[in-house]
């Protein structure tokens, strides 16, 4: 009788900044096209296994193998745990992140061509569909804002810089709003990355928004962890590297479709905040 051999891992091609070593316990969380997402029971942090790199942040274990043609992952609903030896055991599937090169999620600086982000901001404002996302922030209040819109009007019209130049009370917009990252966590991770890009005029209270990211979900949460940390989602990176290097108005404009399409509203929320930031270098 032939002997059980342990099946050999499945190589991750990229890991996440944030994807550490040592033992862990995870429970599925959710999934979506081409996304696995595991919540680690003692950080209440997310780690996602993905099928393509656009999908990638800094708590992502690019593994496309572990998918279908569909997208589908192949594995059942279970619990999952890593082993010290940089192992994840996926009921039964292993998936090895030991040797694979880090993805940091660092941003690029966007300081100069300010009139090219005027024009951004112009196209963002007067062509895409706001709906329910906070790209209504962008815009004159029309009088048919949902809750969560008037309430994100409210906090960044009364958000205050006093001397030192730091925003606060944008830490209210933590947890507001609905689905899997709230509204305001991605409005947030939009301001966020202004900051690290160079356009926005202000410092953003990080300290006030990770005191409170007990308050939001745990996609939301593990999101706002990494951006505080200057750690952003790949989708909007390659939005902000495409704006950095065109000066032609239809790739502008694919790039703004192309970002404002990731999730139901998380790409438009994003896109919203980013430009909020910049918008305030009107009130200077």
């Amino acid at each position: 009788m032939s002997k059980w051999k342990t099946p050999d891992p499945i190589e991750a091609q990229l890991r996440g900044r944030f994807i550490q070593s040592g033992l862990f316990s995870f429970d599925e969380l959710s999934r979506h096209r081409g996304i696995l997402n595991l919540l680690e029971r003692e950080s209440g942090l997310v780690w996602s296994l993905i099928a393509d790199r656009e999908n990638m942040t800094a708590f992502s274990l690019l593994v496309p193998e572990l998918f279908d043609g569909d997208g589908e992952a192949k594995s059942n609903p279970c619990s999952a745990f890593s082993t010290e030896e940089e192992k994840l055991n996926l009921a039964g599937t292993l998936i090895s992140y030991k040797n694979c090169p880090s993805w940091k999620g660092a941003a690029t600086s966007l300081r100069d061509n300010s009139r090219n982000r005027n024009r951004e901001f112009a196209i963002i404002r007067d062509i895409l569909e706001k709906g329910d996302s906070f790209l209504s922030l962008l815009a004159d209040e029309d009088g048919d804002e949902t809750i969560f819109q008037r309430k994100a009007r409210d906090i960044t019209n009364h958000c205050i810089s006093g001397k030192d130049r730091i925003l606060r009370g944008l830490e209210k917009l933590v947890g507001l709003g609905q689905g899997l990252t709230p509204a305001g966590d991605d409005f947030l991770t939009g301001v966020l990355l202004a900051g690290e890009c160079g356009i926005c005029p202000f410092q953003t209270d990080k300290q006030e928004i990770g005191e409170r990211l007990e308050k939001t979900t745990a996609p939301g949460r593990t999101m706002l962890y990494a951006a505080l940390r200057g750690s952003f989602p790949a989708y909007i990176l390659k939005y902000a590297e495409t704006i950095k290097t065109t000066d032609s108005d239809n790739k502008i404009l694919s790039a703004v479709h192309a970002a404002a399409g990731h999730g139901s509203t998380s790409g438009r929320d994003c896109l919203a905040g980013f430009y909020w930031a910049f918008s305030l270098y009107s009130s200077i």
